[in-house]
């Protein structure tokens, strides 16, 4: 905010309501500026308050206030000495509320006395809730806020790539096509060595297999896999993770994706 550079009215709330006047005059370089003015300077037990408009910071992190103003002598107003004052206090106050006048002072009120629509995937049961609860096979985490949207459970990964040498195989994957309105997917990659072309004769990989970067939590889409037995067929299925318990205990085995080396 720059008053400076206005030239309609700022529509600051003054206190009293005729305690104050809003003026043009001028800078030092004769540019028209916007200015208040106490008016009642002659009145004993004076108690004169300006708020300005709300102000976004946006994403700064710290805020610089520069006030330009002038004071007058209180020797000059002797009848007034009880109450007049030479200097004056700043406040300020960090909030997401709109401001209004109130009988004393301020009251608050959240973005105005409004009703907003649920979040995503979310409904109420009653009218003006303030809360709203997730529709079924939707979910909050633990560390969701109320307003936050309800996630599902994401689909499988898709079109996995097996590049093998060897004793060892690179996988690539696409995400799933529905990540369920999450940002926090990560996948495991279970390791199975069968004896035949049959599933069921599958075991799990000895831990003598080596990942990589690890068979479990994997933010990419890609694992190598190494130190493999040769002339041996292994299946190595990718599972997608939500990153929510609540979403993990709900989520049924899904379809495996599979590559077979």
């Amino acid at each position: 905010m720059d008053t400076r550079t206005a030239t309609a009215e700022l529509g600051w709330i003054s206190f009293p309501a005729n305690g104050w006047e809003e003026v043009s005059g001028y800078d030092e370089n004769l540019n028209t500026i916007r200015t208040y003015q106490v008016c009642n300077v002659f009145e004993p037990s004076q108690n004169n308050w300006l708020l300005t408009t709300y102000v976004d910071r946006r994403a700064a992190q710290r805020i610089y206030v520069e006030i330009r103003f002038t004071v007058r002598d209180c020797a000059s107003i002797p009848s007034v000495l009880g109450s007049c004052k030479e200097t004056f206090n700043l406040y300020y106050l960090e909030t997401e509320r709109t401001l209004s006048q109130g009988n004393r002072g301020v009251e608050y009120w959240a973005n105005a006395p409004f009703l907003k629509q649920c979040p995503l995937n979310s409904r109420s049961t009653v009218e003006a809730a303030t809360l709203c609860g997730c529709r079924a096979g939707f979910y909050r985490g633990d560390m969701d806020k109320a307003g936050d949207v309800c996630t599902s459970v994401p689909s499988a990964p898709r079109n996995v790539v097996s590049v093998v040498n060897q004793t060892s195989v690179r996988l690539e994957w696409n995400p799933p096509r529905d990540i369920g309105h999450r940002g926090d997917l990560s996948y495991n990659v279970v390791c199975r060595r069968c004896h035949s072309g049959e599933r069921r004769a599958c075991q799990p990989c000895d831990d003598g297999v080596a990942f990589v970067s690890g068979r479990r939590k994997l933010t990419e889409t890609r694992v190598e896999i190494s130190k493999l037995r040769a002339h041996t067929p292994y299946t190595f299925e990718i599972q997608d993770r939500p990153g929510v318990e609540m979403l993990l205990s709900a989520k049924a085995e899904s379809p495996p994706m599979e590559s077979k080396v």
